[in-house]
């Protein structure tokens, strides 16, 4: 069963309590997956905007997080990789086309 989707299907989830089928499925995250999310979350609200919506976080903007929060300089190649493969997951999936939902009949 895939976990919760959207924070609508968390929250009812949680409603269910703890001991719910969905509850003990809840994936652990570690601590560096906690990271890497905090470091992107940080970098993603440096992200410039275009006229197609997101554009990719740039370069500089990666340098200046390495520099600021002490990434060692041998780690930076490493962290600047891992940071665009998050980047293009996120590009992704903020380019795709919203479904359209159905109008209930006899609206």
């Amino acid at each position: 069963m895939a976990y919760a989707k959207t924070p609508e299907d968390l929250a009812f989830y949680e409603s269910l309590g703890p001991d719910s089928k969905p509850m003990r499925s809840k994936p652990e995250i570690s601590e560096e997956a906690m990271m890497w999310h905090e470091a992107f979350a940080q970098l993603s609200a440096s992200r410039p905007a275009g006229f197609s919506g997101a554009l990719p976080i740039p370069i500089t903007e990666v340098d200046a997080y390495c520099r600021i929060t002490g990434v060692a300089p041998r780690e930076q190649p490493a962290f600047l990789r891992m940071i665009r493969r998050l980047d293009a997951g996120y590009l992704e999936l903020a380019t795709r086309k919203p479904v359209a939902l159905k109008q209930p009949e006899g609206d």
